[in-house]
């Protein structure tokens, strides 16, 4: 029991929990109907998801809130300049994180060389919540370096960059769902 409190088990909680919430909802109540059949889009992406996490997480593991923590006890980053209190820190970092984050995905829709790595996200013929998972293996490479070089820069606490990286998965498997809302009135 003790592994779902790292910040891989969490981090793994949260993706397959994301996963088969969102999956169980857009089956029951789809928005569109699907283009290839079902078994072989959910194989498709999700061995593209799992040798990207098998890779990456022998190449980086739980690199990310382990580099944070380090910054965090060397006193590295803005925020260690103009100390703030943790729940300060909590929320400047979601911001600047998620700001950043937007900006970077702007660039891999911009950037001919980027645009590459990130195409194939959007060649998915069935958005779903898989498709959240969907990347090349280069593009994560070099996202996962881009939030380093940032942290560094920012110096959040790694309770910071825990929640920020949770809350990243959950709210692109939300967006990537192909479930109906209700209309609210």
């Amino acid at each position: 029991m003790d592994i779902l409190f790292t910040p891989t088990g969490l981090r793994g909680l949260t993706s397959f929990g994301g996963l088969f919430l969102f999956m169980a909802i857009e089956n029951l109540f789809p928005f569109r109907k699907r283009v290839d059949p079902i078994l072989r889009h959910y194989g498709v992406n999700l061995l593209i998801a799992g040798g990207n996490a098998a890779i990456l997480g022998i190449a980086f593991g739980g690199a990310v809130v382990a580099y944070a923590r380090l910054l965090e006890t060397r006193g590295i980053g803005l925020l260690h300049l103009f100390p703030v209190s943790l729940g300060w820190n909590i929320v400047l970092s979601l911001l600047f994180l998620d700001f950043v984050t937007y900006l970077w995905h702007m660039a891999y829709h911009r950037a001919p060389l980027l645009w590459r790595l990130h195409r194939v996200h959007h060649t998915d013929r069935d958005l779903d919540v898989t498709s959240a998972s969907r990347f090349h293996l280069s593009e994560i490479g070099l996202s996962t370096l881009l939030r380093l070089g940032v942290m560094t820069l920012w110096g959040p606490a790694w309770i910071s960059v825990m929640i920020f990286e949770g809350t990243l998965l959950a709210a692109a498997q939300f967006q990537h769902s192909n479930f109906k809302i209700p209309d609210p009135f």
